[in-house]
């Protein structure tokens, strides 16, 4: 796993006026929320959106800027501090509605920040193998969870999931439910004959259902499971041995997964019979469609996939230059546009799309709708 930084000040600023452009607020200091917030790697800036008026701007202490990861949650917005460019693990918070710096906090040395998230009273951080809790107002540490994380298969992104007062995660190679508040373990599941590395895991809309891609060995490829959160047992499984809807696969090696509003379960895998998109049934796991894919056309897993009101949208192609969108509903490719750059990300805000690169200081912008 890697840090994941962005050094391109266009890029940031780019991403966070896409972000924060047009988030609410009720009282006249919360204008700022309503603006437009824009970051360099050292300085960070709100203006009118309205007429283009600075409203405030703040800078980090001398040698001190900006990194990602970064989270914007109930006017306040934390991020990754950096000094001279490279992380040392310092968490900070800024009240949007002023410009003012709330507070700052270092992680235990060694910790390297991968994830942050947010809700209106906690921040939590996902370092190398740690997940820390913070008071949001103040920044004192609430409690932390040490062995969390996907292991050496996993990518360092969305390695847990906040729903409600409830954090989805894997606890010592074994997905675990935490309580937001306290970090104290509610449940965890391990399937019965399935001592394996846990990839990815993703949550249904209505947090009722957990699907969680298992790692078997590089012959098998993946199993994918899901689990009822309410009574923690399975509800189906799809792996090697299955055969659901009249298709057995004896190899399956998922490249990424995903849950849609409509309890569907879309991916893409490698199979005996060739590189495919599945569309599964959330309930119990059966096979709605499926539709062969190229090996040109086979999604960049990490971050570049997409689905957004119908749409799947994806990086594909050598060096991950082919940006595209499919429409779910009749299986067909809406429209694919070529790039001369390489793009490891998409991030979609009112019907503009945007694809990125860890690396590259020219994100694309794609009109998607």
């Amino acid at each position: 796993m890697k840090q994941r930084y962005l050094h391109a000040t266009s890029l940031l600023s780019l991403l966070l006026i896409l972000i924060l452009s047009g988030c609410g607020g009720e009282n006249a200091a919360s204008t700022t929320a309503k603006g437009t917030l824009i970051i360099s790697n050292e300085a960070l800036s709100a203006v009118n959106a309205a007429n283009g008026s600075q409203l405030w701007s703040f800078s980090e202490e001398p040698e001190r800027g900006f990194s990602t990861p970064f989270v914007v949650s109930a006017n306040r917005f934390y991020w990754n501090s950096t000094k001279n460019g490279i992380s040392n693990s310092t968490l900070a918070a800024l009240d949007l509605t002023n410009g003012k710096k709330i507070w700052s906090t270092s992680l235990p040395k060694g910790s390297s920040i991968l994830d942050v998230q947010a809700t209106s009273t906690m921040v939590y951080v996902h370092g190398y193998s740690v997940l820390s809790a913070f008071d949001a107002t103040s920044g004192v540490v609430k409690w932390s969870m040490n062995d969390v994380g996907f292991g050496l298969r996993g990518n360092g992104i969305g390695e847990f999931i906040i729903s409600g007062n409830t954090i989805y995660t894997v606890v010592s190679k074994a997905i675990t439910a935490l309580d937001a508040t306290t970090g104290s373990r509610l449940w965890q599941f391990t399937p019965p004959s399935l001592q394996k590395d846990v990839t990815s895991i993703s949550l249904s809309p209505d947090g009722k259902t957990l699907v969680i891609a298992y790692y078997i060995d590089p012959f098998s490829g993946n199993a994918l499971y899901a689990v009822h959160t309410d009574s923690h047992q399975e509800a189906w499984h799809l792996d090697p041995s299955v055969t659901k809807s009249g298709s057995t696969s004896r190899s399956m090696s998922l490249y990424w997964f995903r849950i849609t509003p409509d309890n569907h379960v879309p991916l893409s895998a490698s199979l005996d019979s060739g590189p495919q998109y599945r569309y599964l049934s959330l309930s119990d796991g059966s096979m709605a469609w499926s539709l062969p894919l190229s090996n040109q056309d086979l999604p960049f897993a990490r971050g570049g996939v997409l689905i957004d009101n119908g749409t799947l949208y994806t990086i594909s192609g050598e060096s991950q230059k082919n940006i595209s969108a499919t429409t779910l509903s009749n299986q067909q490719q809406a429209w694919k546009v070529p790039s001369s750059s390489s793009y490891e990300h998409l991030y979609l805000n009112n019907g503009i799309l945007l694809a990125w690169s860890d690396s590259n200081s020219n994100p694309k912008i794609v009109r998607g709708r």
